[in-house]
């Protein structure tokens, strides 16, 4: 992609969109506000008030908070392919998001446009829109080998449902979920706090040498006093806030199970369908059958005429 001087500086006048994350050993991230995700999220102050990225002092700081503002224009905003794949020319990794994530299924196709124009970046995209993967699959859309899509549980402590990997596998998508026990996370900054040499979320599961093979990616609950904030409500409270986040319209996994129903039930319908159009030409073809038997009787049965 060319870029003239008087487009640069038109597309670039506003400093990088790009972030640092300490945990992320110098990997930059393209973040958005919490408001992209908080309705969908169990961790935000909606459900369990445990976000990470919202209780961080750093989220409030006017210059972070400009930055997500401008991110979040970008993405709305047909200049981000080419804004953004201009940025992450000179870096092997960038990761989507620390913070925030997609409104809807025009912007995962601008982030997969953007890897497939930088080819040789490795990238991530952490989501829980389920809903917005499911249309790319729906739509037949090809995610970009250099980008994995690692889709988040919508519940603490259970991984994604069995029913929506295998409607989301085909496309490449893999899958996470948070514990509340750290000694079963898999993620490497979950359990030394830094990333270090793993370089797994960007690498196809085949290639990963720390991620279970089974469970996926499992990450441990941020904060030093999550855990026992998840842990001081009873186990009724905890159910509850966990029903009332699965009947939520907005929430992603109710979502999908709308879409699993709608296919049983348009299954059903087809099943009701074909039995209906059998049941009909079995009755038509019984009906010819019996025609022609009668016919034939008739011909068989008919008084033949008398020899004068």
């Amino acid at each position: 992609m060319n870029y003239s001087k008087g487009s640069k500086k038109r597309l670039f006048k506003n400093k990088s969109s790009l972030s640092d994350n300490s945990k992320l050993d110098g990997v930059k991230s393209f973040d958005l506000p919490l408001t992209t995700c908080e309705n969908r999220c169990m961790l935000s102050n909606k459900f369990f008030k445990i976000c990470y990225a919202e209780n961080n002092q750093n989220q409030r700081r006017p210059n972070r908070t400009k930055k997500l503002i401008h991110n979040l224009q970008l993405i709305r905003s047909s200049k981000f392919v080419k804004v953004l794949s201009y940025e992450v020319r000179n870096f092997n990794k960038i990761r989507f998001f620390s913070s925030g994530d997609i409104e809807d299924g025009e912007q995962l196709r601008k982030i997969m446009q953007v890897c497939k124009i930088r080819h040789d970046t490795k990238f991530v995209l952490i989501t829980s829109r389920d809903d917005l993967l499911l249309q790319a699959v729906q739509t037949k859309q090809t995610k970009p080998e250099n980008l994995q899509i690692i889709l988040s549980s919508g519940l603490i402590d259970e991984p994604v449902p069995q029913f929506e990997k295998d409607i989301l596998s085909p496309f490449g998508v893999q899958f996470s979920h948070i514990t509340t026990d750290k000694k079963t996370a898999t993620c490497e900054a979950s359990k030394s706090g830094f990333c270090g040499d793993c370089s797994d979320c960007y690498q196809k599961p085949a290639d990963q040498t720390s991620t279970s093979k089974k469970d996926g990616f499992i990450f441990s609950l941020h904060g030093n006093n999550n855990t026992r904030k998840i842990k001081k409500y009873g186990n009724k409270s905890r159910a509850e806030i966990m029903k009332d986040y699965q009947q939520g319209n907005g929430s992603a996994l109710q979502t999908v199970q709308n879409h699993a129903k709608t296919q049983n039930q348009t299954k059903q319908n087809q099943t009701k369908q074909t039995s209906k159009t059998q049941t009909r030409t079995t009755a038509r073809t019984a009906r010819k059958a019996q025609n022609q038997t009668s016919k034939t009787q008739t011909r068989t049965t008919a008084p033949q005429p008398v020899k004068a």
